[in-house]
Order: C-alpha cells, then sequence, then structure tokens
C-alpha cells in the first residue's frame, strides 16, 4: 500500500484524530475553534471513503469498458466503440465532481487547523508567561525563608534577649515556607499545562500534514482524471472521422490512468 494512497491517508486521518483527542483533552481550557476543527477532520473521513469506493468502482468498470473499446477499434467497429467510450466519459465526469467536492472540503479544514494552531501557541506563551511570574514569586520566598534562617540564628546567639525575635523568625519561616510550597506546587501544575499544549501543538500539527497529504492525495486523483478526460476526448473525436488513426493510442493511455486512480485509492 502506498503510503499516500487513500487507505492510508483514511488510516492517518483517524489516527491523527485520536492522539489529537487525547491530547486536547490534557489542555487546561479548549481552544476557541478546536471543536469545529476535530468535527470537519471526522467529516472527511467519510467523505474520503465515499470517494475511495466511487473511484475503485470506476476503475473496475471503466477497465472493463476501455478493453471492449479497444476491441472494437481493432476491429474497426467504431460505432460501438464510441458508446461505450462515452459511457467512460459520462462515469469519469460524475467521478471528478466527486473528487472536486473532496478537495473542496479538504481545503476548508487546513485553515481550521491552523488556527487551532494559532491559538494553541497563544495559550502556550500565556502559560509561559504565568509560569516566569511565579517562578519569580518562588524565588523570592525562597529568599525569604533562607534570610530568616538565618535571623533565627542569630537570635538563638542572643541567648534569651533573642527569644521574641526567634519566635518571630520562626513564625515568618513557616509563613514563608507555605508559600514557598504553594508557589511550588503552581509552577508544577502550570509545566504540567506547558506539556500538555506542547503535545497539542505537535498533534495538531501532525493533523495539518495529513490534510495536506489527503488534499495532495486528492488533487493527483483530479490530475489523473482530467487527463482521462482530454484523452477521452481525443478518442471520441478521432472516432468520429473518416478514417480514426489515433483513437487505440488514446484509450490505452486512459486503460493506464484508470490504472493509476485504482492504485491511488487503494
Amino acid at each position: 500500500m502506498s503510503s499516500n494512497s487513500l487507505t492510508q491517508v483514511i488510516n492517518n486521518i483517524t489516527s491523527g484524530i485520536n492522539q489529537m483527542n487525547a491530547a486536547l483533552a490534557a489542555l487546561p481550557a479548549p481552544a476557541p475553534n478546536q471543536a469545529n476543527m476535530v468535527a470537519a477532520l471526522q467529516g472527511s473521513v467519510p467523505l474520503l471513503q465515499s470517494m475511495q469506493s466511487q473511484i475503485l468502482s470506476f476503475a473496475k468498470n471503466a477497465s472493463s469498458v476501455l478493453n471492449y473499446a479497444l476491441s472494437d477499434i481493432n476491429n474497426s467497429n467504431y460505432s460501438d466503440a464510441t458508446t461505450k467510450i462515452q459511457a467512460v466519459n459520462t462515469s469519469a465526469n460524475t467521478l471528478k465532481t466527486a473528487t472536486n467536492d473532496a478537495n473542496t472540503q479538504l481545503s476548508k479544514i487546513t485553515p481550521q487547523i491552523i488556527s487551532v494552531g494559532a491559538e494553541l501557541n497563544n495559550m502556550r506563551n500565556s502559560l509561559s508567561s504565568q509560569l516566569a511570574s511565579l517562578q519569580g514569586q518562588l524565588q523570592d520566598a525562597q529568599n525569604q525563608v533562607d534570610y530568616y534562617n538565618k535571623r533565627k540564628w542569630y537570635f538563638l546567639l542572643l541567648g534569651p534577649f533573642g527569644i521574641a525575635g526567634v519566635a518571630t523568625a520562626v513564625a515568618l519561616i513557616v509563613t514563608w515556607t507555605q508559600k514557598v510550597n504553594g508557589y511550588q506546587s503552581d509552577v508544577n501544575n502550570i509545566n504540567n499545562q506547558i506539556n500538555a499544549a506542547n503535545n497539542s501543538i505537535n498533534s495538531v500539527g501532525n493533523a495539518q500534514s495529513v490534510c495536506i497529504d489527503s488534499i495532495n492525495n486528492v488533487s493527483s486523483i483530479n490530475n489523473t482524471v482530467d487527463v482521462m478526460f482530454a484523452d477521452i476526448t481525443e478518442v471520441i473525436a478521432d472516432l468520429s472521422s473518416t478514417t480514426p488513426v489515433t483513437a487505440k493510442l488514446y484509450v490505452t493511455a486512459a486503460l493506464t490512468e484508470v490504472q493509476i486512480l485504482e492504485t491511488d485509492a487503494l
């Protein structure tokens, strides 16, 4: 199975959605547009599956019909060949509409993914600012603990005259130690949130890559259908002449393009 086949693309999107949901669930708050983005990605799966089914059905039928048309051309039965080729052309037109619709829908998802990525970056930046502030407060509180610890020993050296000072220092040490513990807990919490944001940003980045792969895959299919259209048009034009000379060549080319379509869809 090709790395850019529709089956692989569908599997990548499904896996990406699961990974992203797990990462986003760990965030302290959802990104504003993440629900719409996930819903759009989830909606792309049945869209691609439907298109895949249409391509495989078309390829199987078109391959058979084109081979029969090629036989007609070899036997100079140009009227029957034209009828078969026109039928393939009609089916190809239906397929082209489906692939165009899929490409349009997928193209709409990419800006949503980029938007959520930007929102997550803003969230991470905000958390980083909070972390810097908390780390500063934590250091200040720790400095106070260290200061009053030193003062406590100073008052102890004063003997009875330092008892009141020792009591005050101990009380302040307890107070500032509690603050240190509180700030440390907050720092740990913010660090966990930043890690969750980083994981989510990575997941969203992966989803963007998968979506771009999907668009490229569908675009490739569109291009193949366009080339096939052009070849079939040449066949029909040549068959309408009194002495067809290139029909066989273009039918053979169209058969190759049908095989490419089938490979892309697997």
